[in-house]
């Protein structure tokens, strides 16, 4: 009796300690003694979830993540792999490193689309893909993935998704075409679902993004009309979070109508319901909002004092983009005083973490460019080990055959001895012929697979050549938009930022192919030059001459994807921004030599037999020299002949009048 007494209170004290652990530590217990991959994979994944949700254990919710997502690329179970980098895309999504989570997405995505019975995951992929890039302001690749979420929830007539998908389009295409009526008709379908499902937080979600529609329309009765709504069914579901929301929109919707007593009463009802909530990103947010309505009214004091209680929860929550606006309010507003001290100490403040944003922004680029480059890398080696494979495969069939040839060769040769010696000179002849064509057919296909393998190299060594140039490139254009918003020249910015996501966009859709039509080569050459010409404000005459004959066959002729566009900085850096001519010319000129085309970049600059006046200060192009190594590796992967060539061009009086670069490639044989 004491013998189970004993066993009982074990069990119990077993019990007891199991409970008591954290959902976290009975998750790391079941990873260590998990023996199936599925369970070892979806395990790994719920632990990080679980560990993100403790801002202490941000690091380790990345590692159990990153461990999930090595673990499956050990199976053949692509779904498995496609749900572990989904959950490493929404890890970075939930703390803000947008650019990283969009290609993991994108890649779950890939890997599940092949699969028409998985359409459910599907739809998960690509909102989630959506959804981090319109977070990420890349709006266009939003549209993209929204759409196809909503066809794949059309199909499956999926009530939610559809939903889901329409909200987003609604909110995409108001950024991308605010004027278009298509926003308004997805934000309504998907409101009108919400209505037939009988959701009322859906109901809700899809009212306020209405509501922020219209008011930054400065369309403020249609939005009052929706924040109404929304008022309502807040109360009806007693929804303490979704009441703040919707009493600091009927503030943001006041204030841009320009009533801001009423904007005041709205921000003080939704702090006091975020003040319950203990949200301290979100009350630093409307204390800023109240020192701006405060700012308003005219009301210096209290402006300073709703400033400083935003700047304080901001700095303890290190929210550095409320840090810096606030900051920089409080600059403005001492400066109006003709307190200048305290403006540049607050001014000082702002300008810091700004340049840390900056900072933060394009290490996340940089990163997500890394990560997709680390993807592609995986997949030649996945391709070289599965050619291997092959390889061994084949040799061990082949070796089995032998012997299965040797034996009967030994039976034939018995029953041949018994016969003739005529016979067995025969037959041993036929062996050795056949055993000399399988030898040839196992060197062929040898020399293929060597072959297959060198050309992987190559391609990867041009692809790390181009993840060279690309971020050189990329931190220019960052900058230069940093720096017109500095000059508050907001409209240049925009103007110079969609041209520039454009230009991107193109350029990364060419990320896997070894060369490019011309035509489109020119289509790039065009953008980046309207970039290069809004980034210095200069008035460049920008001219492609092709001949009649040679337009038909632009489609045709392949060239290295971005191989123009150093040619085309190092013109207008070195030659054309230097010069003092009123009028300035880049000019590309085709011309057909026999079988060959001739690819002419002319300026008019100051060439390069005289020193600028003006030199650019800190630009070195690196472009030209990985210009070079990419077109000696297409050379050695296409076995074609592309060729460079400078020249310094003079006028009458032999002094310098620009330069000119040729390139030379053999025409396709038509």
């Amino acid at each position: 009796m004491r013998k189970y007494s004993t066993v009982t209170l074990v069990l119990l004290l077993l019990s007891a300690h199991l409970s008591a652990m954290s959902g976290a530590d009975s998750l790391r217990l079941s990873l260590n003694y998990a023996e199936d991959l599925n369970e070892k994979v979806e395990t790994a994944i719920r632990l990080s979830r679980e560990l993100n949700r403790n801002k202490a254990e941000k690091d380790s919710a990345f590692f159990y993540a990153r461990r999930a997502v090595d673990w499956a690329a050990t199976g053949s179970d692509t779904l498995l792999m496609a749900n572990s980098l989904d959950n490493l895309g929404l890890l970075y999504r939930y703390n803000q490193r947008y650019a990283q989570s969009i290609p993991l997405h994108r890649k779950a995505y890939e890997l599940t689309q092949a699969r028409s019975d998985r359409k459910r995951y599907l739809m998960r992929f690509a909102n989630n893909a959506a959804v981090a890039a319109r977070y990420n302001q890349d709006h266009a690749l939003a549209v993209e993935y929204y759409l196809n979420a909503l066809r794949l929830a059309e199909e499956e007539n999926d009530l939610r998704n559809i939903a889901i998908a329409s909200n987003g389009l609604g909110n995409s295409l108001s950024y991308i075409n605010p004027d278009s009526p298509e926003a308004t008709q997805h934000f309504t379908r998907a409101l009108e679902v919400e209505e037939v499902r009988g959701n009322p937080r859906g109901m809700a979600m899809n009212l306020l993004s209405m509501a922020s529609y219209h008011t930054r329309q400065k369309e403020h009765r249609q939005a009052q009309h929706l924040l109404e709504r929304l008022l309502t069914i807040n109360q009806q579901i007693n929804d303490g979070h979704g009441l703040a929301i919707t009493y600091e929109y009927f503030g943001h919707n006041a204030s841009s109508e320009g009533r801001y007593t009423q904007a005041r009463v709205y921000y003080q009802q939704a702090l006091r319901g975020f003040e319950a909530e203990n949200n301290r990103l979100k009350m630093s947010d409307l204390l800023h909002h109240l020192g701006q309505t405060a700012e308003a009214l005219n009301q210096t004091g209290r402006a300073e004092q709703y400033y400083r209680q935003a700047l304080e929860l901001a700095e303890q929550g290190q929210h550095k983009a409320l840090i810096a606006g606030t900051a920089e309010r409080l600059s403005r507003l001492f400066e109006k005083q003709n307190n200048y001290a305290r403006a540049l100490h607050y001014n000082k403040i702002s300008e810091a973490y700004k340049d840390s944003l900056d900072v933060l922004q394009q290490q996340s680029v940089m990163e997500g460019l890394q990560m997709q480059y680390n993807f592609e890398q995986k997949e030649n080696e996945i391709m070289l080990l599965r050619a291997q494979q092959e390889t061994r495969e084949a040799a061990f069939s082949a070796q089995q055959e032998r012997f299965k040839r040797e034996r009967n060769f030994y039976v034939a040769l018995l029953l041949i001895l018994l016969t003739s010696t005529t016979v067995v000179v025969l037959i041993l002849r036929n062996l050795n012929l056949k055993k000399n064509i399988r030898l040839t057919r196992e060197a062929h296909r040898h020399e293929q697979v060597q072959q297959e393998f060198q050309r992987n190299l190559w391609q990867a060594e041009i692809l790390a050549t181009r993840l060279q140039m690309n971020p050189h490139f990329l931190f220019n254009c960052l900058n230069s938009i940093k720096y017109l918003i500095q000059k508050g020249q907001q409209r240049e910015a925009i103007k110079y930022l969609t041209t520039l996501s454009k230009f991107m966009r193109e350029l990364l859709e060419t990320g896997k192919q070894q060369s490019v039509a011309l035509e489109q080569e020119l289509e790039l050459a065009q953008k980046y030059v309207t970039l290069e010409a809004l980034r210095f404000d200069q008035d460049l005459d920008f001219v492609v001459h092709t001949p009649e004959a040679l337009k038909d066959r632009l489609r045709d002729i392949q060239l290295p994807p971005m191989v123009l566009q150093p040619f085309l900085e190092n013109a207008i850096w070195h030659g054309l921004i230097p010069s003092t001519k009123a009028q300035k010319v880049l000019h590309i000129e085709l011309q057909q030599h026999q079988q060959e085309l001739r690819i002419s970049i002319s300026d008019n600059g100051v060439g390069r037999s005289r020193k600028p006046q003006t030199p650019t200060k800190g630009h070195r192009s690196m472009g030209l020299q990985i210009t070079r190594d990419r077109i000696a590796l297409y050379n050695k992967i296409t076995h074609n002949t592309l060729r460079t060539q400078t020249i310094d061009l003079v006028d009458e009086q032999q002094q310098a009048a620009g330069t000119r670069v040729e390139l030379s490639i053999n025409l396709p044989v038509s």
